[in-house]
């Protein structure tokens, strides 16, 4: 597996080796040397993003604000209206990682921290042989090819707006397992835009019926019902479902909720509490199922406060 991370200084001699390999050995920027290293003369301006396995750095690529860019002192015109800037420098991945998804996740990480630093619009010197590459990213060129031999490149521009348009921009946005704020996928976007179906016409009619027909069949249930509503709806729902004495697992934020919902709903019930962030201690909870005899328990399947997924399949062993 490969960790992603901004290098500090212990990863200095690595990147210099890395830099070689791909700057002097395979594309012949510069003059080889005895100690098979390249350190980069813009280095302690450099803002490395890198991609490491089992401690050996393998991919990196390099974030530089400072001005002049390279472009720019090979006789490229910048957009001077672009505020702060940046450029892409010594982008490289290892040969035998780049028949792999080493390369996607290191532009998966360079995109996030571009939105972390706030940094809208990136130059970078692209290999030509690379070029169709980069433009499927959003990198759009700006100037006329530079260079010679097996040492070309094609200034290159990537802003927000262009990556956002791109066609990989929706296989690099990062996936959020917590809470909120959802994303909502390209499908979900297009739909929202038409116009709304009058809820009595008979084709909405026909989409509910098809809705609930599939979701009886996924979820293996004779019945289910529909209300359009937020999950909190959804817990109150499912507190005037219940009935005699109950147990909540409480574990957190969600678990919590639940007791609220179960409160306001008028139910007897007691609360177990899990310890946050650790799994269910079932021989604690088989001891407290043996000592009241429950009509149910509830409990949140996925604590996303702590980030712990409960094993619903033993609890409901214990049953």
């Amino acid at each position: 597996m490969i960790d992603f991370s901004i290098a500090t200084a212990d990863d200095a001699e690595a990147i210099h080796e890395l830099n070689y390999l791909t700057f002097t050995e395979e594309i012949p920027q510069h003059q080889p040397n005895i100690e098979r290293k390249r350190i980069d003369r813009f280095h302690d301006q450099n803002t490395y993003l890198i991609g490491k396995e089992d401690d050996r750095l393998v991919a990196m690529i390099a974030i530089r604000k400072h001005r002049p860019f390279s472009l720019e002192e090979k006789g490229v015109t910048l957009d001077e209206t672009l505020t702060d800037p940046a450029e892409i420098r010594l982008l490289s991945v290892r040969p035998e990682y780049r028949n792999s998804r080493t390369f996607m996740q290191l532009m998966r990480f360079l995109m996030v921290y571009l939105e972390r630093e706030t940094i809208d619009h990136v130059y970078i010197s692209g290999t030509t042989r690379e070029a169709k590459l980069y433009a499927r990213f959003g990198f759009t060129p700006i100037a006329a090819t530079l260079g010679s031999g097996d040492a070309q490149f094609v200034p290159m521009l990537l802003s927000r707006e262009t990556y956002e348009r791109s066609v990989i921009a929706d296989v690099l946005r990062p996936l959020h397992f917590l809470a909120g704020p959802v994303e909502v996928a390209p499908t979900v976007r297009q739909a929202a835009q038409q116009a709304p179906r009058p809820h009595r016409t008979a084709s909405m009619r026909q989409l509910d019926q098809d809705l609930r027909g599939r979701m009886c069949q996924l979820l293996d249930l004779p019945h289910v019902s529909m209300a359009v509503g937020s999950g909190t709806l959804a817990n109150d729902i499912v507190a005037q479902q219940l009935t005699g004495h109950g147990l909540i697992l409480n574990g957190g934020e969600f678990g919590q909720r639940l007791i609220d919902h179960a409160a306001r709903a008028g139910k007897s019930f007691d609360v177990h509490t899990l310890p946050p962030g650790h799994p269910i201690d079932l021989g604690l909870l088989a001891h407290q199922l043996r000592q009241t005899a429950y009509n149910w328990i509830w409990l949140t399947h996925c604590e996303t406060s702590t980030g712990v997924l409960y094993d619903l399949d033993a609890v409901k062993v214990l049953l």
